[in-house]
């Protein structure tokens, strides 16, 4: 085994680029999580307020 794998074979840069693309895809995760809860909080309070037309609210 090359002094540069580690234990189980893989390199460190590569191991640190899935890391790196985990970390990423964890972030676009909670922005889209984000964005639906936001939406869906929009058209809660609009249905709060008694107005009829909250369908066209998040179009």
């Amino acid at each position: 085994m090359d002094s540069d794998e580690d234990k189980h074979g893989q390199s460190p840069s590569r191991a640190s680029i899935a890391a790196i693309i985990f970390v990423v895809l964890i972030v676009a995760g909670c922005v889209w999580l984000f964005e639906k809860l936001s939406a869906a909080n929009d058209e809660l309070n609009c249905v709060a307020s008694g107005r009829r037309n909250c369908d066209q609210l998040n179009q």
